[in-house]
């Protein structure tokens, strides 16, 4: 069980109503991939306490859940050209960033 400080407790609410400008990095990872194969991104957001949940669009009209993880996979079942974004949000609601920058990811057939 963790146990939540008033030190904690106001870093919290401090990087969620401060990190309210930028979107995260743009999302790295692979440039190229097979449809089917799993496929992993990353980025980075403002975020000092590491609390803050992340979300990527994929570009096929799919989008991940909200999740604490930097870092997320997808499959793709199409061959195409896909651009992946992410965004940031705090936990406690107080903000959403717009999408980061798009990374092109070109998906061949298996």
């Amino acid at each position: 069980m963790k146990i939540l400080t008033m030190a904690t407790l106001v870093g919290f609410l401090t990087s969620c109503s401060l990190n309210i400008v930028s979107p995260p990095k743009t999302p790295d990872g692979p440039a190229t991939g097979k449809v089917g194969q799993k496929l992993t991104y990353s980025t980075k957001g403002t975020d000092p306490l590491k609390v803050h949940e992340y979300q990527f669009d994929w570009g096929d009209g799919v989008e991940s859940d909200w999740k604490s993880d930097t870092s997320q996979s997808h499959v793709y079942s199409a061959a195409k050209t896909y651009t992946i974004k992410a965004k940031e949000k705090c936990p406690a609601e107080l903000f959403e960033t717009d999408w980061s920058k798009g990374k092109t990811v070109k998906v061949v057939p298996k």
